[in-house]
C-alpha cells in the first residue's frame, strides 16, 4: 500500500487524485484548510493553514512514499519542502502557472513555451 500525501487535498484536482489513490487501495491524508470543501472519502483530512507556523507539525514525523503538492504560491512550496522533504520518497509539483514560459495573459494560449522541469532536491 502505497502512503500519499496531498496538500491542497480538497479542492478539484486534489480531491480528484485522493478520490482515485483510494480507490486504488492507497492510503491518503490531505492538507488543507477545509475551506475549499472536504476530503474524498476515505481519505484523512488533516485542517492547517500553510501561512501559519507548525502548519505542517502534526504529518511531519511521518513517511509518505509520495506526496504530492498542488499550489499557485511559491511561498508554500519552499515552505512545506523545508518541513517535509526528509519524510518524502517522491515529491510532485503540480501548478497550472508553473507550466508556462511566459506569463503574460495577452499572449495566453496553448501554444505557450514550457519552462523546463526542475529537481527542487538539489536545493536541499
Amino acid at each position: 500500500m502505497t502512503k500519499t500525501f496531498i496538500l491542497g487535498g480538497t479542492g478539484w484536482l486534489g480531491r480528484e487524485l485522493a478520490t482515485q489513490l483510494v480507490a486504488n487501495g492507497d492510503e491518503v491524508a490531505c492538507l488543507a484548510r477545509g475551506e475549499s470543501g472536504a476530503a474524498a472519502e476515505a481519505a484523512r483530512l488533516v485542517r492547517a493553514d500553510r501561512t501559519g507556523a507548525n502548519a505542517y507539525r502534526s504529518v511531519s514525523a511521518e513517511p509518505w512514499d509520495d506526496v504530492i503538492e498542488i499550489s499557485a504560491e511559491p511561498s508554500f512550496v519552499d515552505g512545506t519542502l523545508a518541513e517535509l522533504s526528509s519524510a518524502a520518497s517522491q515529491w510532485t509539483f503540480v501548478s497550472t502557472v508553473s507550466v508556462y514560459a511566459d506569463h503574460d495573459p495577452r499572449r495566453a494560449g496553448h501554444r505557450r513555451a514550457g519552462c523546463r522541469s526542475v529537481d527542487h532536491r538539489k536545493r536541499m
